[in-house]
């Protein structure tokens, strides 16, 4: 992000379409589109513990942060559109953002090395009126479309970003960069979102190809080790299923629970034919298990066949598939 800004406060500001909503419905609600609205007061700056101390923020720069949120507003209500509201009232508010650090994000800056991140929200609430007790009631709040205006910050779901399949689903802070689709008065646009930046080169830091490989070596180790967490867990089953004495247990507490049953005979028969069908279920969960039950025909390595290496357009050697 952009570090040419003054202290830690506003150094971008990315737009986005919020989600649409509905007028609520009360009984005998009637829209008042002609009706003149207002701009209610500025809600309390939403400022959380956690993200004050994931950003490392202190209350004078939480104050500065909201000033600036605060002079964001004051554009906002000099647009035309909007600065005589009519059919519709305007709230806006604005909040600090947390900053948690990615485990598997490598080089991520701590909170405090980094301009304060956060939003302000504009919503435009329309003006409706409804009888309650033969009295006609006016409102303007409920649900609408949103506007977010988000300050030094990219959420992942702000803008679509590409994903990489042999990084899996780490926690991680790199991505593809994505590609602005046009423009909107000059500002370019990502699906839903403008971007205002100071310096655009600014907005993307280049992954290393090491730092990208190294995200793969992650990802193939989390695989690995979910698959092994697996794979113990059901030998450890296995081994139960197995024990004799644990066997033994089962089939006791078994008698004891038929022995208020129609027919404990057949309850005990079922759960004798269960244990060796559970335990052949197991045997066939286990990997390892496979691999000792095969012949040796079957463990014998294969020959594998390929053509011989063809040149591409771009006269990139490339590999035939096997």
């Amino acid at each position: 992000m952009p570090s040419n800004h003054v202290g830690r406060l506003l150094g971008l500001v990315v737009l986005m379409a919020g989600v649409a909503g509905a007028v609520p419905a009360w009984p005998q609600t009637r829209s008042l589109p002609e009706a003149p609205g207002t701009w209610k007061p500025w809600k309390p700056f939403a400022a959380s513990g956690s993200a004050r101390q994931e950003q490392a923020a202190t209350p004078a720069l939480v104050k500065a942060f909201e000033a600036e949120l605060l002079a964001l507003n004051a554009i906002l209500r000099r647009a035309p559109a909007v600065a005589a509201p009519v059919g519709f009232s305007v709230e806006t508010w604005g909040h600090l953002a947390g900053y948690a650090v990615a485990e598997d994000a490598p080089g991520q800056p701590p909170g405090a090395a980094l301009p304060l991140g956060g939003g302000l929200t504009f919503g435009a609430f329309p003006i409706f009126e409804y009888e309650r007790n033969g009295k006609m009631i006016r409102e303007d709040t409920g649900e609408t479309a949103l506007q977010q205006f988000f300050v030094n910050q990219i959420e992942p779901g702000l803008i679509d970003r590409g994903n990489v399949a042999d990084w899996g689903a780490i926690d991680r802070d790199a991505f593809l960069q994505p590609m602005p689709q046009g423009e909107i008065a000059g500002l370019p646009r990502y699906g839903d979102g403008l971007v205002i930046a100071r310096d655009p080169a600014a907005l993307w830091t280049p992954l290393s190809h090491h730092a990208a490989l190294d995200l793969v070596v992650k990802a193939r180790e989390v695989e690995v080790s979910g698959f092994q967490r697996s794979v113990d867990a059901l030998t450890a089953r296995l081994a139960v299923v197995r024990d004799p004495a644990s066997r033994a247990k089962r089939l006791d507490e078994a008698r004891q629970a038929a022995a208020s049953m129609p027919d404990p005979a057949a309850f005990i028969k079922q759960i004798e034919e269960a244990i060796p069908i559970e335990e052949a279920s197991l045997v066939k969960e286990v990997v390892t298990d496979w691999i000792n039950g095969l012949s040796p025909a079957e463990l014998a390595p294969r020959r594998a066949t390929t053509r011989k290496p063809r040149r591409s357009a771009r006269g990139c050697a490339e590999l035939s598939d096997l």
